[in-house]
Parts: C-alpha cells; sequence; structure tokens
C-alpha cells in the first residue's frame, strides 16, 4: 500500500467513525456515546448546551437537549477530513417541548438550523517492533584544563539516509574547563540519524576516534 493509498484509507475511516458517532445521536443512544466520544471531551457549543463548563460533560449536554427536544436530528451533508480531523456540515432539526437550562419555559416551537462542526479523532499509529530511525547522540567535553589546541574531528559525509550534525561551541585558542572542573567545558555536539543503528555507532566512533588536545594554561 503506498502512502496516498494509506491515507485514503485512514481519511474513509475516519469520515465513517464520524457517521456512527451521529447514528448513536440520531437514534439517541446515550449510552453508547462513550464507544464514540473521548471521556474527557471539551464541548465548545456548551454556551448553548447549558452543560457544566468542564471536560466531560458534553454527555450531560447531549441528554439535556433529549429532554428540550426530544425528536431532535442531526442529519450529515457533507464530511471533509485532513489528518486527525472531520469538519461535517449538517442539519439539526427538533421541536422544543421539554425542559431546557437556557429556556426553561416549552416553547413548542419547531428549529432547523444548518451547522459545521470540527472534530478530532485520536492519531492511528501502527505498532512495529523494527525502529524507523536510529539516533547517536555525543557531547564532547574538555579532556582536561587549559587553552583548547585542537579539535581533530574526522569528516563524514551522509550517506544512505543517514544524517550527520556536528555543533562546536568552542574556538581553537579558547580557555576551556576539563573534568577537575566542577562542569567540564562542553565543546562539542555529534548526531548522527539513520535506520542502521549499528552503521551510526560506527560512523560515530570515527568521527570521534581523536580526542581534543588542549594545552596547560
Amino acid at each position: 500500500m503506498t502512502a496516498t493509498e494509506a491515507n485514503v484509507t485512514t481519511t474513509e475511516a475516519n469520515k465513517q467513525t464520524i457517521r456512527s458517532l451521529f447514528q448513536a445521536m440520531n437514534e439517541h443512544r446515550v449510552s453508547d456515546l462513550p464507544d464514540h466520544i473521548a471521556a474527557d471531551v471539551t464541548d465548545h457549543n456548551k454556551i448553548i448546551h447549558g452543560e457544566a463548563d468542564e471536560p466531560g460533560a458534553a454527555f450531560d449536554g447531549f441528554a439535556q437537549q433529549l429532554v428540550a427536544f426530544p425528536d431532535i436530528a442531526m442529519a450529515p451533508q457533507e464530511l471533509i477530513a485532513e489528518g486527525g480531523q472531520v469538519v461535517v456540515r449538517f442539519v439539526a432539526s427538533g421541536t422544543h417541548t421539554g425542559w431546557h437550562p437556557r429556556m426553561p419555559q416549552p416553547t413548542g416551537r419547531r428549529f432547523e438550523a444548518q451547522l459545521r462542526s470540527c472534530l478530532d479523532l485520536p492519531q492511528a499509529l501502527t505498532p512495529s517492533r523494527r525502529p524507523r530511525c536510529a539516533v547517536v547522540n555525543a557531547i564532547v567535553h574538555a579532556p582536561a584544563t587549559g587553552r583548547l589546541a585542537e579539535l581533530p574531528f574526522a569528516q563524514v559525509a551522509p550517506e544512505g539516509g543517514m544524517g550527520v550534525e556536528l555543533d562546536i561551541f568552542w574556538q581553537i585558542g579558547q580557555e576551556v574547563a576539563g573534568p577537575d572542573s566542577t562542569f567540564a567545558t562542553e565543546l562539542a555536539e555529534l548526531t548522527l540519524s539513520g535506520k542502521n543503528l549499528r552503521r551510526a555507532r560506527s560512523r560515530a566512533a570515527h568521527v570521534l576516534r581523536t580526542p581534543p588536545r588542549v594545552l596547560p594554561g
């Protein structure tokens, strides 16, 4: 399966998840909502729905809608998915015949509204026992206290998708502190990344084969 095909598959799966959520809401299956919505979900329409301003209160908010609008229905018209989000355009309708925190007295009036909602879905990860990328990181400290005379790092060119980063923090001639001090001076940092951990370690050892040279101050 190509990356494009995998993305299409994930996109369609996310849309189906939202369709299942709307089906549960339209069938008024409040007890099934935890199967579709995270327990700590935050509802940004709480001002309208009237539930408490806290994570997880959305379930109570929807239950209140069913009391106020027993015939409430939400018909999805369009779903747009990208990454871990689905935007759904839907038509909500119902008749106000019950109590609601914002409208205690039933009006008996029917409403119909065009709405949009952006819903986040958890990222789908495929477990694998094979590492996708290996990283070898090494920090080079001053071997002694004195004047930095040489940083004889071997040159390594990126190969086979392996990334090489060498950051040098001190210049030749500067005074540095060695292990005899409270903190030894950090001279450089080497990072190699690639799919082959053994090869990355080997290249790191090649770069650092000759230690820095420090002359007495």
